[in-house]
């Protein structure tokens, strides 16, 4: 019986461990969406049905994106696959197709990763390619500074102009500046070294260089007046020396896009199962993730949340949200692991969209996922994928127990007061904010919907630009973009989603398809704008035709025919088949200018026939390699249906086998065990006890060893506990200091404000002193005027008196002179009688004197 039991042990042992080390893969299985070939639980499809791998499956979303982490001035945006263009905000999502343009005066950061490019004013550019592998900008005008922190083998960055395609081969800083009208491109090389091509030969540039090229080919334009260092310099400077002291860095890897947005907002501190955590600075009352912001259709995550703070980016799509006592923690994980991008860490709840009724209406709401739950995407993705992007916080945010301890601990948040946001479905889809105080502890009751990674409702229009201002996009800025731009690779498919219920106007008009262009709403292109307008360099082509890698082979020594599949020089003087090839005209030497002339068109014309036949054997050869591949999956698949069939049928002889040996297995032990049943049950009471003091034993063992762990852990939860107080003290002590300095702070503006009162005190003694002085000088000079108004009427008194007296002795003299004239000519009146009466001349002579003394005393 022992001896048959026990492979029966060894196999459940292996089961099990087999389980165990697959347990995050069952997981996934159970958290992934809907297989592959089927579409959602609503019938709709999610992803993007055109995207798939050469295996036939489909591709998995990239893990990196790009974002606005820095905006100044006017910024207007133009989403993949539509030509209506409207305001940006941070900490929007930018990835393949959408476009870019940046208002004279303005500029603009895009982060993504270790690769960061920073526009100028008046700056027109478009995201070409933006995945695991590449970043591939196309810049028709303005100024570009491209900051390349990291270039692992594989990885491609590359900007595409007018005039040539600028490609780093190793980590630097980069600038180029494109004309207005696009006939030149100056390229500044501060940092690094890189390689620029034209249309049929390239150029290698190292550290301190700095150039102009014109045309197509690399013609060199002359030094001319190049600009000084200006604002847009100081300004990457500074972007340059703030993200290379960035404290966030020490925490999170640099690949984490948005990452150097969190120093100014935040703080950093240590958990005992978390690592690092950190913890926003300044936030409203009842704050919880994922509730200031609104939703936004970027294909092919599907809907993503767009977050309001400027920190906001990173903690949105990255970790998990934790909530520490009163207030919420975000806990990235080990600096060590690769980021992977995800559309929103949120669990939606209710099942669907019509569970939970919000004003009236049907709603949505969501919390965010904490340290141990299972991210389940929304979107089409292979297990392997669900298990990467999902890998730090299941291996790595567990603070021990079993697996059913983090079952029982799974979703968390979702019984946080306040963790619930909600809103109605229709606010949703149309991308507008989510209002304050959409939280409601109802919520926490209704039925688990954590199985849905995403609503299910389609976009409309709306989704894509939410309420963002639309703007009309400059005459200057929409021939930019139409300009055609040299690459040496084409450009990546904007992803496609065909539950978009809108069609661009291009698109709804039946657009024709243009083959590998992409200009069509169909899918892989980007409905009304199309594919952008590159044109792959031959010396690109020369690099693949030889087996190598433009971005890595250096300059090539000449283009390559695709007729013959040999080296062809366009003349036949050996010493021009160099590194730094020009088929300029003064470099033809000992030829006359019009048989130059004639050999340059010649050559020309050569060129282009070969181009052109090379184009058609390359679309003819890539149309039969796309029908041998579907052909090849067509067989692939067809074999491996006729192999699950065989594993299938494989499968049910090796059960009936194993159900026959097991019978047959069981008959012979049955026999067995009656046979030997009195001769070996002594024996099997020794052996068990023998087992038993073995177990005994073992257990003994596993207790010493048990205890001993746990000691150490004991001991080493002991130092964490002293570190952990050490901290506490210090920070106790700073925060002592703080308040002392507070304090010293705050009785020097007391002190100061005592002194500014008894200034003001002086300040209004000096001033009614002064106003007393003036009211005394007042009443001298009044004083004063009334005395000389006094003595000036005293004066007239005395001159009217002095008048009076005159006028009055005047009137005497006047009196008296008429008196002696009276007098007079009473005298002469009396004579007058006495001549004529004689005899009366004594007594009137009498009367007359008499009279006369009788007037004189009055």
């Amino acid at each position: 019986m022992i001896c048959t039991m026990q492979p029966l042990n060894r196999l459940a042992i292996a089961l099990a461990a087999a389980l165990a080390a697959h347990g995050l893969m069952a997981q996934a299985q159970d958290y992934a969406p809907p297989g592959y070939a089927q579409g959602a639980p609503d019938g709709s499809v999610l992803g993007n049905p055109d995207a798939l791998a050469p295996n036939g499956q489909y591709a998995d979303p990239s893990s990196r994106i790009a974002t606005l982490t820095d905006a100044a001035g006017g910024i207007s945006f133009a989403p993949a696959g539509s030509d209506e263009w409207a305001a940006i905000g941070l900490n929007r999502p930018v990835t393949t197709g959408d476009r870019l343009w940046v208002d004279p005066g303005g500029r603009a950061e895009v982060h993504a990763g270790t690769t960061t490019v920073r526009l100028g004013g008046g700056t027109a550019a478009s995201i070409l390619n933006l995945d695991d592998d590449t970043t591939q900008v196309k810049l028709t005008q303005g100024s570009l500074q491209l900051r390349v922190r990291a270039l692992p083998q594989g990885q491609q960055v590359e900007v595409d102009t007018p005039n040539l395609a600028f490609v780093p081969n190793e980590p630097g800083d980069y600038r180029i500046d494109v004309s207005p009208d696009g006939s030149t491109t100056l390229v500044s090389m501060r940092h690094g070294s890189a390689v620029v091509y034209g249309d049929s030969r390239s150029v290698e540039l190292s550290r301190g260089q700095r150039m102009r090229f014109a045309g197509t080919d690399l013609a060199d334009a002359g030094a001319g007046a190049y600009p000084p260092p200006d604002g847009f310099d100081q300004w990457t400077a500074a972007r340059d020396a703030r993200e290379d002291q960035s404290v966030a860095a020490r925490y999170v890897p640099r690949e984490m896009t948005g990452y150097a947005a969190l120093d100014d907002y935040g703080d950093w501190q240590q958990d005992a199962g978390y690592g690092a955590v950190w913890f926003p600075r300044a936030v409203p009352s009842g704050w919880a993730p994922y509730s200031t912001g609104h939703w936004a259709w970027v294909a092919p995550w599907g809907w993503t949340w767009i977050d309001d703070a400027p920190w906001g980016f990173a903690p949105s799509h990255y970790g998990r949200w934790s909530h520490f006592g009163n207030r919420w923690g975000w806990v990235p994980g080990p600096a060590s692991v690769r980021p992977y991008y995800a559309p929103a860490v949120v669990g939606f709840i209710g099942g669907s969209a019509a569970t939970i009724r919000i004003g009236g209406g049907p709603g949505v709401a969501w919390y965010p996922l904490g340290p141990r739950d299972v991210y389940r995407p929304g979107y089409r993705a292979s297990q392997n994928y669900v298990s990467r992007i999902n890998y730090a916080p299941i291996h790595h945010y567990g603070r021990g127990g079993d697996g059913r301890d983090r079952d029982r601990e799974r979703w968390v948040n979702r019984n946080v007061p306040g963790a619930i946001t909600g809103m109605p479905s229709r606010n949703f889809v149309e991308g507008r904010p989510v209002p304050r105080g959409s939280h409601h502890d109802a919520w926490r009751t209704l039925p688990v919907g954590e199985g849905r990674g995403a609503p299910p409702m389609a976009p409309v229009k709306r989704s894509y630009i939410g309420e963002a201002p639309t703007r009309a996009l400059p005459p200057m800025a929409r021939q930019g973009f139409e300009r055609q731009a040299i690459a040496t690779h084409l450009p990546g498919r904007p992803a496609f989603d065909d539950r978009r219920p809108w069609r661009p106007p291009s698109q709804q008009a039946g657009q024709a398809d243009r083959g590998d262009r992409g200009d069509r709403g169909g899918p892989g292109g980007q409905g009304g704008q199309g594919r952008p307008d590159v044109r792959l360099t031959e010396a690109a082509l020369a690099a693949r035709h030889r087996g190598g890698d433009p971005s890595r082979d250096g300059a090539p020594r000449g283009f390559v025919n695709p007729v013959q599949g040999g080296a062809q020089r366009p003349d036949d003087n050996p010493r021009d088949n160099g590194r730094n090839w020009s088929t300029r005209p003064d470099q033809m030497r000992g030829v006359p200018p019009e048989a130059q002339r004639q050999q340059q068109a010649v050559q020309r014309q050569q060129f282009e026939q070969q181009r052109q036949l090379g184009e058609q054997q390359r679309q003819s050869a890539d149309f039969q390699q796309r029908q041998q591949q579907a052909l090849q999956n067509q067989r692939q698949e067809q074999q491996r249906q006729l192999q699950e069939q065989q594993r299938q049928g494989q499968d049910l002889q090796r059960r009936q086998q194993y159900d026959q040996q097991r019978m047959a297995q069981e008959q012979q032990r049955q026999l067995q065990d009656q046979q030997r049943e009195a001769t070996q049950r002594r024996q099997f009471d020794q052996q068990r006890a023998q087992q038993e003091q073995q177990r005994q034993q073992q257990d003994q063992q596993r207790e010493a060893m048990q205890r001993h762990q746990f000691d150490q852990q004991r001991a080493q939860q002991e130092q964490q506990r002293q570190q952990q107080d050490q901290q506490r003290q210090q920070r106790q002590q700073f925060e002592q200091q703080r308040a002392q300095q507070e304090q010293q702070r705050q009785q020097m503006e007391h002190q100061r404000a005592a002194q500014e009162q008894q200034r003001q005190q002086m300040e209004h003694q000096r001033q009614a002193a002064q106003q007393q002085r003036q009211a005394q000088e007042q009443q001298r000079a009044q004083q004063d005027q009334q005395r000389q108004q006094m003595e000036q009427q005293r004066q007239a008194q005395q001159q009217r008196q002095a008048q009076d007296q005159q006028q009055r002795a005047q009137q005497q003299q006047q009196q008296q002179q008429e008196r002696q004239r009276q007098f007079q000519q009473q005298q002469q009146q009396q004579q007058q009688r006495g001549q004529n009466e004689p005899g009366d001349r004594g007594g009137h002579g009498n009367r007359g004197a008499m009279q006369a003394r009788n007037d004189d005393r009055r």
